[in-house]
């Protein structure tokens, strides 16, 4: 059973009404999980471009304008996502529902193994 459905579940059994609970685990970059996501794959980035924040997003906002993307749904929102600081905790989860995350890499690794059987399994049947 996944670690996020088995939180679902102590949640709706010992819960306390009302409150909120955050089901995640690992605190990491977006940087740096995107690096994982390629590195549990197996695969090789194609290419790589850090700009500092500024040039990053005067591009995104210029792309946005030739694209006619509507404002706040285009690359510069994207951009101004990515340079947020997200910081969650499931501290409260493991305290009152026992919550254990399963690793994020081991995580990461069901999850690239299901979507390629399910991908598998799409070509096969289409």
């Amino acid at each position: 059973m996944d670690d996020v459905v088995r939180g679902l579940l102590a949640a709706e059994r010992c819960g306390a009404v009302g409150e909120e609970y955050l089901l995640g685990g690992e605190e990491i970059a977006s940087w740096d999980f995107s690096r994982l996501v390629l590195s549990v794959a197996g695969l090789r980035p194609l290419a790589t471009l850090s700009l500092p924040a500024g040039p990053a997003l005067a591009m995104a906002r210029i792309a946005d304008r030739l694209r006619k993307s509507d404002t706040g749904s285009g690359y510069a929102a994207a951009v101004q996502v990515l340079l947020r600081e997200w910081r969650f905790s499931s501290d409260k989860a493991r305290r009152d529902l026992e919550y254990c995350p399963l690793p994020l890499a081991k995580g990461l690794a069901h999850t690239i193994d299901w979507l390629r059987a399910s991908d598998h399994e799409r070509l096969e049947v289409g």
